[in-house]
């Protein structure tokens, strides 16, 4: 019984209100002695009335003890109460992966008829751009092994080519200008109805799966190449819902969790994109030093190591991380 867990865990009194489902305790969040958290025994709802966290008991369990959503949840049901919480995580997973899917297939977005493998070309526009990312921290073997490419006339002239793979089959790509001076740095391809858009793929999310069975998210692409072949970029801040089903899709390769590493200035986009993931998945946080932007300006001043360094320190996702980003961004 909940009563149980708060007695070994909490400790502390519990008052019982002489309503059968209803009992209050002194709230650990914020320490008050007065018994202003109420728990509701027949339904896991937890509100204080002090500093106002509200939540379920799942939430308090993963307060209390530090621990992910995932492990609250799995210590939750190891406690065997009779709450029954007002939202069923595992049915929940199991209707966004069971639902049924308009039957249209898409297909990738084809590349430009101009597109050259830089790996594979040695004119002057091929070896500016070597430079251009070799200079950002992005080596050789990876320019080659991610098929970059390079337009040295057309709608993307002097624009970098990075194509998004899924299981070696192409979906969409992105066209990086090399100079500031250039409209629009990432210029995404038109695209139809029946042709994948930027929101519906994840760059190298089959590889970090397969490999680490875990994933730095990023932003961009650049981004994520500065973690490794252990980085995805949802192109994008925005986590959208056909890139959670894709994730879904890999989650029991992705069984060592997921690292969230936004630029900097991101840090809502971040909190809020952990709190969706973190009903499907271990959920930890990466922050990038302010001064440095995003995690490829951090690659080009420090090292590969200390990009390491930076998910080995990553903060587990939790109400306290919840509660210092607000602290920070008051």
């Amino acid at each position: 019984m909940i009563e149980d867990w708060i007695g070994s865990t909490i400790g502390g009194h519990i008052r019982y209100t002489g309503l059968d489902d209803e009992i209050h305790i002194c709230c650990p969040i914020c320490g008050e002695i007065r018994y202003r958290l109420y728990i509701n025994t027949s339904n896991g709802q937890v509100y204080c009335h002090n500093c106002q966290f509200k939540g379920n008991v799942v939430n308090l369990i993963q307060y209390v003890e530090g621990v992910s959503y995932a492990t609250a949840l799995q210590k939750f049901k190891d406690i065997k109460g009779n709450i029954i919480l007002p939202e069923n995580i595992e049915n929940a997973l199991e209707k966004r992966l069971m639902a049924p899917k308009v039957d249209v297939t898409k297909r990738p977005v084809p590349l430009p008829k101009e597109y050259q493998l830089i790996s594979q070309s040695s004119n002057f526009i091929a070896r500016r751009a070597t430079n251009y990312l070799n200079r950002r921290g992005i080596t050789d073997k990876q320019i080659a092994q991610c098929k970059m490419g390079i337009c040295s006339t057309g709608e993307y002239h002097h624009r970098i080519i990075i194509p998004v793979y899924l299981e070696d089959n192409l979906t969409f790509w992105v066209a990086r200008a090399m100079s500031k001076t250039v409209p629009l740095k990432e210029k995404s391809p038109s695209n139809t109805f029946y042709q994948y858009g930027k929101s519906e793929v994840i760059f190298n999310l089959d590889r970090a799966a397969r490999q680490y069975h875990s994933a730095v998210i990023s932003e961009g692409i650049f981004d994520a190449l500065s973690w490794g072949k252990i980085g995805i970029s949802l192109l994008g801040k925005v986590l959208y819902d056909s890139q959670l089903d894709l994730l879904l899709q890999y989650k029991s390769q992705l069984s060592e969790g997921l690292y969230i590493a936004l630029d900097a200035d991101a840090e809502a986009d971040a909190m809020k994109m952990a709190g969706t993931l973190s009903e499907f998945f271990d959920v930890k946080i990466i922050r990038i030093p302010a001064e440095f932007d995003d995690p490829n300006n951090y690659l080009m001043t420090h090292s590969k190591r200390a990009m390491w360094n930076l998910i080995t320190c990553a903060d587990e996702y939790g109400e306290f991380t919840t509660l210092r980003s607000r602290l920070q961004n008051l």
